[in-house]
């Protein structure tokens, strides 16, 4: 019996052993279709990455491509004006158009510098806004009463309709402004002769929409979901039609996210024109930064505005240094001008002052040094600290900030406004000469616990609000 069971029990055991085998057959063939499908995937994911990249490095090149043209194309209208007007000194309707389009040309070279430097702040996380209750349908008008002329110009119809009469938010005005100039100016650059552009300014619930829509190129449905991203332009080739870095509205979006707000847009497409609105919270005021009146003091820079100042002037860079020292002496001041700090810290010791300007980037010694030993110097021989401003080319924020701490009662940035620099001489002039609060002549004046006083920004046309800063 036994020996017929064998054969049975010898096939069953092969069976067995040949499952097991295909066993592991089957979970080997599993292992290498798993290893295979994560392969394929790190390849597409690979060639995902690349093609990014490769994506990338074209906007980069096409980005770089762009600023380049658009700094040397005001550039090369600024130097033929030049060169002109120094062939045809006596024609005076050559004259005034030269200096009208060298004007408007360095503007547009600005706006482009403080476009790219607020794009850098925005992707540092250093960009910061200055609230203080706003009228924003006022801010608003002064926007499209500013743009008005180029809309006249490009023969484009430009209309404002408001239906929130007095509507106050909590805002940065210059940064506010900022936004409805930058959409006003791309509806505008999109639209064609003959067409029109709208801005509307209305209550929604708890908020305020600023619609402005045009009747213009309108945006590719491919092109809208990126039309917000920092260097994209619907039209990025060496044949495009409109000029730009493609910032302005990745800057909107950034300034209305700060202010609590969202901003959208919208387009039917290619030719149907184009819609962009934004959503700003009203207040709900929030704690504001101390600030001085909107706009400055722009008062003229007339004669005998600054009568009797007595001015110290250091700038190394010769062209900017004749400017300020004519600015101040067409308003009635007496300058000092040095383009180092040796002979100025000479004229300092020997004769009175009641102002101090000072580049602080110099050759040899910098601004800093120079105002610490002014001030070695006031404290040694027992003079009154007289009031010092910092010019400066750099827009760093931190920048400014060392100035002021640094003893500074104000920073100017360049390029200087000439009213702006005749209202700060005048003010800080004022609140150090004798009849004032002694207080206020201390380079760093405290309170009476010690502490530091505020420090307030006087608002500017620059970019940022960092760009005049005083020490009230």
């Amino acid at each position: 019996m036994l020996v017929h069971l064998r054969p049975a029990i010898e096939t069953s055991a092969r069976f067995v052993a040949l499952n097991r085998q295909i066993e592991r057959l089957y979970a080997e063939v599993r292992r290498r279709a798993q290893l295979e499908q994560e392969r394929t995937a790190l390849i597409e994911a690979e060639r995902d990455a690349r093609e990014e990249a490769e994506r990338a490095n074209r906007l980069k090149d096409e980005f770089l491509a762009t600023v380049s043209h658009e700094m040397r194309t005001p550039l090369q209208a600024i130097l033929g004006w030049v060169s002109l007007l120094r062939t045809q000194p006596e024609d005076g309707a050559i004259r005034a158009q030269g200096l009208e389009i060298i004007e408007r040309q360095v503007d547009a070279q600005v706006r482009l510098t403080e476009d790219l430097l607020d794009t850098s702040r925005a992707m540092a996380g250093r960009l910061r806004l200055a609230l203080e209750p706003v009228e924003l349908e006022h801010l608003v008008r002064e926007a499209v009463d500013s743009m008005r002329p180029t809309a006249e110009a490009r023969q484009i119809r430009l209309d404002y309709l408001a239906d929130t009469g007095p509507c106050t938010i909590s805002g940065d005005p210059q940064r506010l402004h900022q936004i409805a100039w930058n959409l006003l100016s791309n509806a505008i650059k999109f639209t064609p002769k003959g067409g029109r552009v709208q801005v509307q300014l209305r209550r929604v619930n708890s908020h305020v929409e600023l619609v402005v829509s045009d009747t213009g190129e309108g945006i590719a449905p491919d092109v809208l979901p990126y039309i917000f991203d920092r260097f994209r332009q619907a039209d990025g080739t060496s044949t495009r039609r409109h000029g730009g870095l493609g910032l302005g509205l990745s800057i909107v979006r950034h300034l209305t996210e700060l202010h609590g707000g969202m901003v959208l847009a919208e387009s039917e497409g290619v030719g149907r024109g184009a819609s962009f609105v934004v959503n700003l919270p009203l207040p709900l005021f929030r704690p504001q930064e101390a600030l001085l009146p909107h706009g400055g003091d722009h008062r003229s820079t007339r004669s005998g505005t600054l009568a009797s100042l007595r001015v110290l002037l250091v700038e190394d860079h010769d062209d900017s240094r004749e400017m300020l020292e004519t600015v101040l002496t067409l308003a009635g001041a007496s300058v000092s001008a040095f383009a180092a700090t040796d002979g100025a810290l000479r004229a300092y010791e020997q004769e009175a002052f009641d102002l101090v300007i000072s580049d602080l980037q110099m050759p040899g010694e910098d601004g800093f040094t120079f105002l610490r030993k002014l001030r070695d110097f006031e404290r040694s021989s027992g003079r009154r600290t007289v009031p010092a401003v910092a010019v400066t080319a750099h827009a760093i924020q931190d920048g400014r900030r060392h100035a002021l701490e640094a003893g500074y009662q104000a920073v100017l940035g360049k390029p200087v406004a000439p009213s702006e620099l005749v209202a700060l001489a005048r003010s800080l002039h004022a609140s150090s000469t004798p009849s004032s609060d002694a207080g206020a002549r201390d380079a760093a004046p405290t309170s009476a616990d010690g502490a530091a006083t505020r420090t307030a920004a006087v608002r500017t046309d620059a970019a940022d609000p960092t760009d005049t800063q005083t020490v009230a």
